[in-house]
């Protein structure tokens, strides 16, 4: 069947979940000091890596656009607000 081969890995799955709730009560990835502390705690960046605020916006919108998509995949509208992050995207990905 067509749609299995769509089904997420459990392990990208968790990853992503953790993305999207690096903001409830606060922040978790609102400055380059707790986005580099989030990505190199999963093992996503060397600590010696910098992490510019640049890199806050764009992982911030990211977040912002993938929640905006689980809503309007749930049936809502989508927030135009939302648009892709490489528009404003300024660095390019390694």
């Amino acid at each position: 069947m067509w749609y299995r081969e769509a089904v997420m890995d459990p392990a990208d799955r968790d990853l992503f979940l953790q993305f999207l709730w690096t903001r409830d009560e606060t922040d978790s990835i609102d400055t380059p000091g707790k986005l580099k502390d989030w990505l190199t705690g999963l093992g996503m960046l060397d600590g010696d890596e910098a992490v510019t605020e640049d890199d806050v916006r764009l992982a911030r919108h990211s977040r912002a656009a993938a929640r905006a998509m689980c809503v309007a995949n749930s049936g809502y509208p989508l927030d135009p607000r939302t648009h892709s992050p490489s528009k404003n995207s300024t660095r390019e990905p390694h």
